[in-house]
């Protein structure tokens, strides 16, 4: 290696080192928490309405139906690849974007936007072809499954969709999204899994639920 070559692996390592010193620098701490900005600056005309990010990638949805992807091209350097409206159509007032779930495995995310829940591919954050709206959703979560039965759903997820009717169990996997079982619970809002109870929102109230005996606890 030459002289020359090696200034220039020195100089770039000088300002990765920088770089990740001005990240430090940036950090706040609160008590157990630390805060450090990783994006900074967002578009003036958006308001956040949810986040999820994917490896290097950072996904932002608005209050206005927008997803923003933005991918990390080097250390602390975001770059807003893409804006996609959750909706493409132009005839009525684009709404929040309330939720994004990352499904790694099968390399999709699905998202909930006005009781709609639809599937997007990662990392381009661009909708499914040729699979349908699931509509009137209050809210959708992540099945939390027994560690041991990882092996049996690698390439598989489980959701449940809240409704006012019922709760459904939605399966996703590479080539299908489909909702199967029915569970005859009522004005569910939101919830949270781990593995078969549920604690839901509902009404003014909660309740736990056990998936696996269909009882509220």
């Amino acid at each position: 290696m030459s002289k020359d070559d090696t200034s220039s692996h020195t100089a770039e390592e000088s300002h990765d080192d920088h770089e990740q010193d001005k990240q430090i620098d940036m950090i706040e701490a609160n008590g157990p928490w630390y805060t450090f900005p990783i994006i900074n600056s967002l578009p003036d005309d958006i308001e956040v309405s949810a986040i999820e990010s994917y490896d290097e990638h950072v996904y932002i949805g608005t209050t206005s139906g927008e997803i923003l992807h933005y991918f990390e091209i080097e250390f602390g350097n975001y770059l807003l690849v893409s804006r996609t409206n959750f909706d493409d159509r132009t005839d009525k007032e684009q709404p929040s974007v309330n939720k994004i779930i990352i499904l790694p495995k099968i390399e999709k995310a699905c998202i909930l936007s006005d009781s709609e829940v639809v599937l997007f591919l990662l990392p381009e954050m661009a909708p499914v072809p040729n699979v349908k709206r699931m509509k009137g959703v209050n809210d959708v979560i992540l099945r939390n499954l027994p560690k041991n039965d990882d092996n049996k759903f690698q390439n598989k997820y489980e959701l449940l969709l809240f409704r006012d009717e019922n709760i459904r169990n939605l399966t996703i996997t590479e080539n299908e999204f489909k909702e199967r079982e029915i569970l005859d619970y009522k004005f569910i809002e939101t919830g949270q899994c781990h593995n078969t109870t549920v604690m839901t929102s509902k009404l003014n109230n909660y309740e736990l639920l056990n998936l696996k005996y269909g009882q509220v606890i």
